[in-house]
């Protein structure tokens, strides 16, 4: 721990989040990243390529394909509702450019295999000198057994050790078929948005209290409205796209 003063929750949402890093990254041979909230993954990606809407949103135009950023952008872009305030875990060293964009990101703590000079200092800078910096060790493997005490009773069990290199591709086959599931994805999320546009505080199902339907059709993301447009609703913190960012500052 070498920034900030962190309680349980942000210890175990850290130690999880870079678990799952670097098995994706041992697996891969690629960068990887998890937004973590609450013990669970908001979303988690492997470096590689960021299709124009979501440069647009985070403002990444320019990233290297295997940087920490694109791994990163490519997991909170899964579910930027659920990442707001979270942890990030990158499976390689911050850089400076990584820290600079972390700076801009509303998140409460990051953790990493490492920092290169001045980067720590850097991200001290965020949230008032409050922001939570982890450092994992690089030898560091989880324990075989999983151990833990709720309320006096002590649970163990063996921890799920499945050779998840086995059961991948071939690494370049591998960042292909993600970056082809991100654009379908995205391609599908565009033809459902252009009948609909809701506000991020409804339900999943798009019904119930918070819901709003636009009168107008956006044709994609690229073109959905600023501050205040938001299909008629002034601004709110609640609203994902009440800023035009999802969640990013600056």
């Amino acid at each position: 721990m070498i920034g900030g003063e962190p309680s349980l929750i942000n210890y175990l949402d850290a130690l999880n989040a870079f678990a799952l890093v670097r098995e994706a990254d041992e697996a891969s041979g690629l960068p990887a990243a998890a937004s973590f909230k609450h013990v669970s993954p908001a979303g988690a990606a492997l470096a590689g390529p960021i299709d124009e809407v979501a440069a647009e949103t985070w403002r990444v135009h320019g990233v290297g394909t295997d940087s920490p950023i694109s791994a990163y952008v490519r997991a909170r872009d899964a579910d930027p509702k659920s990442s707001f305030g979270d942890v990030v875990a990158l499976s390689r060293p911050v850089d400076a450019e990584t820290a600079d964009f972390l700076r801009t990101v509303i998140c409460d703590a990051v953790i990493a295999p490492g920092f290169e000079e001045g980067v720590v200092e850097t991200l001290r800078a965020k949230k008032s000198g409050r922001f939570l910096i982890f450092e994992a060790g690089l030898d560091w493997h989880p324990p075989a057994r999983e151990r833990r005490e709720v309320l006096g009773a002590v649970i163990e069990q063996d921890r799920d050790a499945a050779d998840l290199a086995a059961a991948l591709p071939e690494k370049s086959s591998t960042a292909r078929t993600a970056g082809m599931r991100s654009s379908e994805w995205r391609r599908r999320a565009t033809r459902s948005r252009t009948r609909s546009y809701s506000c991020a505080t409804a339900p999943r199902s798009g019904s119930g209290r918070g819901s709003r339907t636009a009168s107008t059709a956006y044709a994609s993301q690229a073109t959905r409205p600023a501050c205040g447009g938001c299909v008629g609703i002034r601004s709110s913190a609640s609203c994902r796209w009440s800023t035009g960012c999802g969640g990013r500052t600056g």
